[in-house]
């Protein structure tokens, strides 16, 4: 595949370190097709054995070490656990839109983002200012953290959904056979429109 800006051509390889020329500037991190399949295999399973990756994907595991390595450093953000809350003891689990007035805002925020029954914390629009996915023992430690809400800032707005089952959750790019990396780089390449390219100096 061959990209074209008037006489500018940059040339695509598969699993090719090329494509940190072609995607190193629009937030794909250089990535190749081996970090997509390492990613894949840590989204089904973090604690996945880089012994067993090497021999269901015929890639080193030296290979698969550096990659592991190098992505902790940019878009691998931690490496956790997904608990069953219901069955040790926090049968209430609850998505919370909220809206503050302006001059709480900052505030309201830095006192989500440090209450421990606040599981995840999103900004959020349309008329909203956070989406929180909270986790309480009970529907009364639910009303007690909406109350003291409603007492340290100025709430303007809220909008509660009770999470009844979990009937999917975290799957993406959880299954490398699902995963077609060849026909997503070509979506992304489409969607390329300007790459831009530094010539050095023409030789006098």
């Amino acid at each position: 595949m061959i990209l074209k800006k008037g006489l500018i051509k940059v040339y695509y390889l598969r699993n090719s370190e090329l494509l940190k020329i072609v995607f190193g500037g629009f937030g794909m991190m250089g990535l190749t097709k081996k970090d997509f399949i390492l990613l894949n295999f840590l989204r089904r399973n973090a604690r996945e054995n880089l012994t067993t990756m090497s021999r269901l994907t015929n890639i080193p595991v030296s290979t698969l070490y550096d990659r592991l390595k190098a992505r902790e450093q940019d878009v691998i953000r931690k490496h956790t656990t997904i608990v069953d809350f219901d069955k040790i003891g926090f049968s209430s689990r609850t998505q919370i839109a909220l809206r503050f007035d302006r001059s709480d805002r900052d505030a309201a925020k830095a006192y989500l983002m440090n209450n421990h029954q606040v599981n995840s914390l999103y900004k959020i629009n349309n008329g909203y200012d956070f989406l929180i996915d909270a986790i309480f023992k009970n529907v009364k430690e639910l009303d007690e953290f909406l109350d003291k809400l409603e007492v340290k800032f100025k709430l303007q707005d809220k909008m509660l959904f009770y999470v009844i089952e979990d009937i999917k959750r975290e799957e993406f790019l959880s299954d490398p056979k699902l995963f077609n990396f060849d026909q997503y780089m070509d979506e992304a390449l489409s969607s390329v429109t300007e790459i831009p390219v530094f010539y050095p100096p023409a030789a006098e």
